[in-house]
């Protein structure tokens, strides 16, 4: 099936089966060591580890080439944390944005990703997931913001949320789980739909 033939939604889950096989299968060491090492030792580490390992990853599986911070298309000039392009047409068909701190997200990313104009929008986050009232406090503000940031109504696509939690929050061994949400663009209610969580392990603290 020709690449620029699949739809929003299935590059949607293209993507998250990669990254799930990414989390899994570690560029190197074992999967406990390298997750233990990006979480436990800063902002920076984790970063790091998206860009330098996971994310890489995930595009070789989704069979698009991976850019950093800006990509050229049509004299028109992208901006995001990675770009993930179609290899044989070089269009950019998902953008990733990253940040760790998950209270700034609505001020940067979340605007920084509607403007974008691709099938595929992604957030990546980190946050205790736990309580229900303000999971879904943030869920909708995150979905009125991106009805005001997103330049085109009509726009069709998918925006992807994966948060990733380690409990209990800044203890040396935890349970880290990626929870994933997405939000249909086009759809005339716009509800979040909470996915599997992508990916769930204890880790020891070796």
């Amino acid at each position: 099936m020709p690449e620029q033939s699949y739809t929003a939604e299935e590059l949607w889950q293209r993507f998250r089966e990669e990254f799930r096989k990414g989390l899994e299968e570690p560029c190197k060491g074992t999967s406990e060591e390298r997750l233990r090492t990006a979480w436990n030792r800063g902002e920076k580490a984790r970063t790091q580890y998206y860009g330098g390992c996971l994310l890489p990853r995930t595009a070789i599986g989704v069979g698009m080439e991976l850019h950093y911070e800006q990509y050229l298309y049509q004299n028109h000039r992208m901006a995001a944390d990675w770009i993930m392009v179609d290899r044989r047409t070089s269009e950019p068909r998902i953008v990733i944005e990253s940040e760790n701190q998950v209270e700034k997200v609505d001020g940067s990313e979340i605007p920084d990703l509607c403007r974008c104009t691709v099938p595929v929008k992604v957030l990546i986050t980190c946050s205790v997931w736990r309580d229900g009232q303000i999971i879904e406090q943030r869920l909708e503000r995150w979905r009125s913001l991106i009805r005001q940031y997103n330049q085109r109504a009509d726009e069709q696509g998918i925006f992807g949320t994966i948060i990733g939690e380690w409990f209990p929050q800044w203890e040396p061994k935890g349970t880290l789980t990626f929870h994933c949400y997405s939000l249909v663009l086009d759809s005339s209610d716009e509800s979040w739909t909470l996915e599997s969580p992508l990916f769930q392990r204890y880790i020891s603290d070796g």
